[in-house]
C-alpha cells in the first residue's frame, strides 16, 4: 500500500485546535466536578476556576474566527463548507463519499470530518454564550453583565442552553474518537496524528 502525504493544518490552527480541546474538557471536567460536590456558584473557587477556563476557551474560538477569515485557505471556513458532498450522500446514499477526499481537493479534510469540525464549533459556541449569561445573571460581572446582570428570570433558559452544549459536546468526544478509530482502521491511514505533524495521509490507487 502505497501512502501520499498532504499538508492540512497550519502550525497556528494546530494550537488553536489543542487550545480549545484543552480547555473544553478541563470546563467538562471541573463542572462535573463541582456538581458532584453540591458547590453553589456564588462561593465556589472550583466554579470561579470553570468561568476563567471559560473565557480562556472564548479566546480560542475568536482566535479560530479570526484564523478562518484570514489564515491560509486550508484553514478557512469554506474548506469546511461541503453542502455539495453532504447533499449527494443523503440522495445517493453514497456513505464512502463522506470520509473520502475528492481528487483534487488536497486542501480540504474529509466532508465527515468537515462537518464534525462545525458541529463542535456551534456546540461550543452555545456553550461559552449560555455560560456567559450565567456569570452575568450569577455572578453579576462578564462581558454580557450589561444585559444579563443579575436578570434572574433568564436563568433557566441559560442554564438549558448550557447543559445542551455541554451533552452535544461529550457527544461530539465521543463520535470524533470513534470516526478516527474507524478511519484508521478501514482505510489502513493514520488520522490521529494530523493535527499534531499538520500532514493528512492518504492511500494512492493505481488510478491515481
Amino acid at each position: 500500500m502505497k501512502l501520499s502525504r498532504h499538508p492540512l493544518f497550519d502550525p497556528t490552527l494546530r494550537v488553536l485546535h489543542a487550545w480549545n480541546g484543552f480547555f473544553a474538557v478541563a470546563l467538562l471536567l471541573t463542572g462535573v466536578a463541582a456538581d458532584a460536590l453540591w458547590l453553589e456558584g456564588s462561593v465556589a473557587g472550583l466554579w470561579r476556576l470553570h468561568v476563567w477556563l471559560g473565557y480562556g476557551l472564548l479566546l480560542g474560538l475568536v482566535g479560530r474566527v479570526v484564523w478562518g477569515l484570514v489564515g491560509p485557505e486550508r484553514a478557512r471556513w469554506p474548506v469546511l463548507w461541503q453542502p455539495g458532498v453532504w447533499w449527494q450522500v443523503l440522495l445517493k446514499r453514497r456513505l464512502r463519499a463522506f470520509v473520502e477526499v475528492e481528487k483534487g481537493a488536497d486542501n480540504a479534510p474529509p466532508p465527515l470530518a468537515a462537518l464534525l469540525y462545525l458541529i463542535s464549533y456551534a456546540v461550543l459556541l452555545v456553550s461559552v454564550l449560555s455560560g456567559l449569561m450565567l456569570v452575568a445573571i450569577e455572578f453579576d460581572s462578564g462581558p454580557l453583565q450589561i444585559v444579563f446582570g443579575l436578570a434572574f428570570a433568564w436563568g433557566d433558559f441559560a442554564q438549558a442552553a448550557h447543559a445542551v452544549g455541554e451533552i452535544g459536546f461529550y457527544l461530539f468526544l465521543i463520535v470524533h474518537f470513534a470516526v478516527m478509530i474507524w478511519q484508521e482502521r478501514h482505510n489502513g491511514v493514520p488520522v490521529a496524528q494530523g493535527m499534531i505533524s499538520g500532514y493528512q495521509y492518504r492511500r494512492e490507487t493505481g488510478d491515481e
